[in-house]
């Protein structure tokens, strides 16, 4: 007899109508690049949380800046722009599938520091620190590693602006990032 096919829906707390059986789910981490060194089994394991995926349609707020963050988010589907309230909304970054957002609140213990908004429809697997400790240790230490190749990611990413920064405050104004820290 086989096996009728699960349909995971989006929880009650999203907005989006997306459904993804197990094996669409399944295909979605096969073509992450981000879980490539996960095995067969791990992916399985990640299927049975589907209750911790997350809908978003275009347009929609994943996390807002100054909301408590306990979950980090695995982009799955989709995009996501990151976007930092200073006197006017600003763009950091945008994000496609396989980036992890949210990271940083989880680790630091504090507010969240930037909003996250689906540029286009968006699925992404949510984890907190207490269901990663239940995924056991081999799966909490890939975790970690992707938290941390995240974060050199982001580092490298924001030293380029940082220099294209410097470069046009140079020309345009005569001075560097360095002279207003007294050249640090």
């Amino acid at each position: 007899m086989k096996e009728p096919k699960k349909i995971f829906k989006s929880p009650p707390s999203s907005k989006g109508l997306m459904k993804l059986t197990k094996d669409q789910l399944i295909k979605v981490l096969d073509d992450s690049k981000i879980f490539n060194h996960f095995t067969r089994e791990e992916k399985l394991l990640l299927c049975k949380l589907s209750n911790q995926l997350v809908f978003n349609k275009k347009g929609e707020y994943v996390l807002h800046e100054g909301e408590k963050g306990t979950s980090l988010f695995i982009l799955l589907k989709g995009e996501v722009v990151i976007t930092k309230n200073i006197n006017k909304s600003i763009t950091l970054a945008t994000l496609g599938p396989g980036e992890i957002f949210g990271e940083i609140s989880v680790f630091l213990h504090r507010k969240r520091n930037s909003n996250s908004i689906a540029k286009k429809d968006t699925v992404s697997l949510e984890i907190n620190m207490p269901l990663l400790q239940k995924m056991g240790e081999v799966m909490e230490k890939k975790f970690y590693r992707l938290a941390v190749e995240t974060l050199a990611i982001k580092l490298d990413r924001t030293n380029d602006a940082l220099v294209e920064v410097n470069n046009a405050l140079l020309k345009a104004k005569g001075f560097s990032i360095a002279d207003l820290h007294g050249n640090l």
